[in-house]
């Protein structure tokens, strides 16, 4: 009897963890093709909160056998898997501000001297300059992330230049999360929690902007509280929404600037 329920429960979990896989890759697709989620915060916010059962899910009914290798690999195929159908989505409009703070950098040029608007800069306007947001402000990144757009746009001065860099990035957190959770002897199908959170995924492989880890830097997190709030210049969109994420690159973008030396 035992045995039967241990068998028709097991069935149960796998099922579901198919059902859940599967889910979580269509969903990545439609969120990356469809025109109706691009166009519209309204269904973006849907298609996050829909995001978010599903990513527990799938971490929840991950498979509790294999060897610790496969499960890390299984593990990061998916994410990858996930991201890669997320990758057509428009990116942010920060991601212009990124590329072409990045150009001044590779020019000689100090990001930090001026706003983007001021006429000192009308003959390095290009077309992302026209499509950045918020062109009244001054830069809020610092130095070492101003050399990474810089980097990224030196090889490619294109967005998916920097989303290919995120995602990167995105992916080996989750490697560092795997290798920690090995270290301590714990489930390696925690890293999901992690791997298969809206919040990354929206965030690095769909839209590619930092602004989306700002609940790491909230006032009421220890990390926060090491920085003087006043220090902090936080933008908005144009739409007037403040976004949030999560990422190990975001904490750059609301750390205190520091001028170019």
């Amino acid at each position: 009897m035992n045995l039967r329920l241990g068998l028709l429960y097991g069935d149960w979990r796998r099922s579901l963890f198919l059902l859940a896989t599967a889910s979580l890759l269509v969903l990545s697709a439609a969120i990356g093709e469809l025109q109706s989620i691009h166009g519209e915060s309204e269904w973006r916010i849907i298609a996050f909160f829909l995001l978010l059962p599903i990513g527990l899910a799938v971490t929840f009914t991950w498979p509790r056998t294999g060897a610790p290798g496969v499960q890390a690999a299984g593990v990061l195929l998916l994410a990858l898997v996930a991201r890669l159908a997320l990758f057509p989505h428009p990116v942010d409009s920060d991601v212009y501000r990124y590329l072409w703070e990045g150009r001044l950098v590779r020019e000689g040029y100090d990001p930090y001297a001026r706003v983007a608007s001021a006429p000192e800069w009308a003959g390095l306007h290009d077309a992302y300059w026209q499509g950045m947001n918020q062109k009244g402000l001054r830069t809020i990144y610092p130095p070492v992330a101003e050399w990474i757009f810089s980097a990224a746009g030196g090889v490619w001065y294109h967005p998916l230049a920097l989303k290919a860099m995120f995602v990167a990035f995105d992916l080996g957190s989750i490697v560092l999360l795997l290798a920690m959770l090995s270290s301590r002897s714990q489930p390696l199908r925690f890293a999901g929690f992690y791997a298969f959170n809206p919040v990354p995924l929206m965030g690095f492989a769909a839209r590619s902007t930092l602004r989306l880890a700002a609940h790491l830097f909230h006032p009421a997190s220890p990390l926060a509280a090491r920085a003087p709030l006043d220090s902090v210049e936080l933008g908005r969109s144009r739409s007037g929404r403040a976004d949030q994420a999560s990422g190990p690159l975001t904490s750059s973008a609301l750390c205190p600037s520091r001028r170019l030396a």
